[in-house]
């Protein structure tokens, strides 16, 4: 079946798309090219399709050489690194512990401290603390003044 071109009121067997318009604009559309034209353009994409895939198959097997490789340099390494496992596991087991050690004797002087200041008798600390400062500054006021000199005479020759 052919749709009539309006203009020349014959066949549209020569157009080069399977629709055309009519004088009004209308579509109309050759039912007898329209099957060809529509094998013409999967043809077209197929091959489109074609050259898309044999690059895909080429970038995959480049990637699977270089992974290929990459095993293999793995396991030249693992061959090395086999006689030393048992030492470089020793090695961190013994740094683990070390650490371990270091870190429980860091954290004893910190809980401490950590008590001092968050605790129930920390004013009473600070007060002792004040104490203990003040008696140091008055000993070396004495010593400076050479009064804890005279006493250590003192004390030997009545020793």
């Amino acid at each position: 079946m052919w749709a009539k071109d309006m203009t020349n009121g014959g066949p549209l067997q020569h157009a080069s798309h399977p629709t055309s318009k009519d004088r009004d604009g209308n579509p109309m559309i050759d039912l007898n090219r329209i099957a060809p034209f529509i094998a013409k353009k999967a043809i077209a994409e197929s091959k489109t399709i074609k050259n898309e895939m044999n690059t895909l198959i080429e970038d995959t097997n480049e990637a699977k050489q270089a992974l290929c490789a990459a095993v293999e340099g793995i396991g030249e390494n693992m061959d090395k690194i086999k006689p030393m496992k048992k030492e470089l596991v020793e090695s961190l087991r013994g740094m683990r512990m070390t650490t371990t050690t270091e870190v429980a004797a860091m954290l004893k002087p910190l809980e401490d401290l950590r008590k001092f200041f968050l605790g129930a008798e920390h004013d009473k600390e600070i007060a002792r603390l004040r104490e203990f400062v003040d008696l140091c500054e008055r000993l070396e006021t004495l010593k400076k003044s050479g009064f804890l000199d005279s006493v250590a005479d003192t004390m030997l020759k009545l020793a």
